[in-house]
């Protein structure tokens, strides 16, 4: 074996896996909570409505603190503080919240203005954000969409949008 074999840092497993191992514990400690809402429902248990996603909750949150367990157990924790760090500092996190951002927005104001408007401004801003095309054919693309979903669902189902 070589000197640099030896020397080899040992793998402590994926950073993200540290995080999605809370992220599922959260959702799963949210689906406990919902579905126990639900068991009194049924006459046994297993006839409740919620029995199912309960179990499914119970077994997530059990295959979440294992993940978790792991990475401390392996020291992967260590360096989550200098990952985080440069995740939030990339290009593609900050890509990523901007898109995030302007659709927050959308999700927001739907119900509050006119859904056409709306759906006009948010494709303008996504264009506008990506640099796509010209802003004539922007124009164009975002009109004739909002056009289309006029016509199909309002005209064509007799369907309200909000």
């Amino acid at each position: 074996m070589s000197m640099e074999e030896k020397q080899k840092p040992l793998n402590r497993g994926n950073n993200s896996d540290f995080i999605v191992g809370f992220l599922f514990l959260f959702l799963a400690i949210f689906i406990i909570f919902e579905s126990s809402g639900m068991l009194h429902r049924g006459r046994y248990l297993v006839e409740a409505p919620g029995f199912i996603p309960l179990l499914m909750g119970v077994s997530m949150s059990v295959l979440s603190i294992i993940l978790v367990a792991q990475m401390i157990i392996n020291k992967g924790h260590l360096n989550l503080k200098g990952w985080l760090t440069d995740t939030f500092k990339s290009d593609d996190f900050k890509r990523w919240a901007s898109v995030f951002g302007i659709t927050a927005i959308y999700f927001i104001l739907i119900g509050r203005t006119s859904f056409y408007y709306l759906t006009f401004g948010y494709l303008m801003a996504m264009f506008l954000y990506f640099r796509s095309t010209k802003i004539w054919l922007m124009i164009l693309i975002a009109l004739g969409v909002s056009i289309l979903l006029y016509l199909v669902f309002y005209l064509g189902f007799r369907m309200p949008l909000p």
